[in-house]
């Protein structure tokens, strides 16, 4: 979870559209060693739908989403140069404000238990940080890059619920 944390906040700091793709698919592969680890322990013979959702994850946004978009905009830009947070002391401070309130957030909502509560405040940082950039944005690319950084917190939020549910169960 801290490297999703790093993987959600390395395009924000980036300079270059090829290191935010290439986070972007980090952060596809990270939300499909984190459902493997989920479901490795609670894996039925006949329950296709979590292999089809690792799959999804590992295949779609951790190669192929960021893969079509390198190449969509390799041929359309003459800089490799993108900001999605502007070099900015106050827009970074933002940003960091915009962290530490989700990592607390999380840490307050959930009981005692401590890998849950990191789980709902990166997947919270994710979700934010997204609008941020979504706010931020005025080119298409950048938008995009928001859009499925907020995507990516939502699908980690999904991960926590069925977290919730196989504690349950176990």
């Amino acid at each position: 979870l801290v490297a999703m944390l790093v993987a959600i906040m390395a395009p924000l700091f980036a300079r270059t559209w090829r290191t935010m793709f290439r986070a972007l698919g980090l952060q596809g592969l990270l939300l499909a060693v984190i459902a493997y680890m989920q479901l490795g322990d609670h894996a039925q013979p006949g329950d296709i739908a979590g292999w089809v959702m690792i799959a999804d994850l590992a295949l779609l946004r951790g190669l192929f989403v960021p893969a079509f978009l390198e190449r969509m905009v390799r041929g359309r830009t003459r800089s490799p140069e993108l900001e999605l947070v502007p070099s900015d002391l106050v827009f970074w401070g933002i940003s960091l404000v915009i962290v530490v309130t989700a990592l607390w957030f999380g840490a307050k909502i959930p009981p005692v238990d401590t890998l849950p509560s990191l789980h709902l405040g990166v997947a919270l940082t994710a979700v934010l940080l997204g609008l941020y950039v979504l706010a931020l944005q005025t080119r298409p690319i950048g938008q995009v890059i928001g859009a499925v950084i907020i995507e990516n917190g939502v699908v980690l939020l999904e991960l926590l619920r069925s977290l919730k549910e196989l504690q349950e169960i176990g």
